[in-house]
């Protein structure tokens, strides 16, 4: 730990510790597939690496789905983490997930969710997001059968089903399309190549040809969903046109006297909850990013 950029090889999100009074931190690394967790009385060389999640995850993967559904929630007794262990190489994948409870042997799966599958393109699709709240707890939605989840420390799972207000919208010509059109964009960024406008519509319509549409497939609902502290679980509308796809601005909170329609600031990615406001990171129109905070507008 801290000899350079080679230390993790994807760290996706940053774990609060704190067990027996030490300072504890534990970072999430995709791309060793581990937990690593440091506190202040080990040495770098010491740091305890916890087996969390299997398989191998394309490295592409975080910009070609809305969200990743992994979550990492930490009690004084247990580690509990989503996980998905025959890796990831299309949003397929992200279909069949696990929570697990992390040992030093690489975990022991307290339980399993499998949703039914939601058609034939093999991108846009409806999977269970995660998010790891302040009570060691981990909530989860089910966007297919709206029903929101919630795993505590011992395995056990609560559900609750949602009660918003919203229709099911079949998958249409025109988003795979936009879909594909993302996917070739990123690809030729990749290469060091900026297409056209005119280009990547004519390899959109091409690639379109071999896409079969099924009438079970549908748009996801939920893009993203961010627990506060006090476990209360906020979820992100999702929206075709948004930039990353399907991070739009609308957003819906759970209160005590139901759920809140609330509206994000434009360019703001919010990455934590704590009461009615959120933390983040705000773009600007010049593509500098700042952390900033944001109080929802209703």
């Amino acid at each position: 730990m801290g000899r350079g950029p080679t230390d993790f090889l994807y760290p996706f999100l940053l774990v609060e510790q704190g067990q027996g009074g030490a300072e504890t931190v534990g970072v999430l690394d995709l791309g060793r597939h581990e937990l690593v967790q440091v506190d202040s009385s080990l040495a770098p060389s010491e740091a305890r690496k916890l087996r969390v999640i299997g398989g191998v995850m394309r490295d592409d993967m975080p910009s070609l789905v809305a969200s990743l559904p992994f979550a990492v929630a930490q009690s004084n007794e247990t580690i509990i983490a989503s996980s998905i262990p025959r890796g990831i190489s299309t949003a397929v994948d992200l279909e069949t997930q696990e929570i697990v409870q992390v040992r030093e042997d690489g975990g022991r799966t307290i339980a399993k969710f499998k949703e039914p599958s939601s058609g034939q393109y093999r991108w846009l699709r409806s999977y269970a997001l995660w998010h790891a709240c302040g009570n060691g707890s981990l909530v989860g939605i089910d966007p297919t059968h709206r029903i929101l989840l919630r795993v505590d420390s011992s395995g056990d799972v609560d559900s609750t089903n949602i009660s918003l207000a919203r229709d099911r919208k079949p998958l249409t010509e025109a988003a795979v399309k936009s879909n594909l059109r993302h996917h070739i964009e990123l690809e030729q960024l990749y290469r060091g190549v900026h297409p056209s406008p005119t280009f990547l519509d004519s390899a959109a319509n091409r690639a379109f040809k071999g896409v079969v549409i099924s009438e079970r497939d549908s748009l996801p609902i939920f893009s993203a969903i961010i627990c506060s502290e006090s476990g209360a679980p906020w979820l992100q509308v999702f929206d075709m046109g948004s930039s990353p796809v399907g991070a739009g601005r609308l957003w819906w909170r759970s209160t005590s006297s139901g759920w809140e329609r609330v509206i994000l600031p434009y360019g703001f990615r919010p990455f934590r909850a704590t009461g009615d406001k959120l933390f983040g990171v705000s773009t600007e129109t010049n593509g500098v990013e700042r952390i900033a905070s944001a109080s929802p507008r209703r």
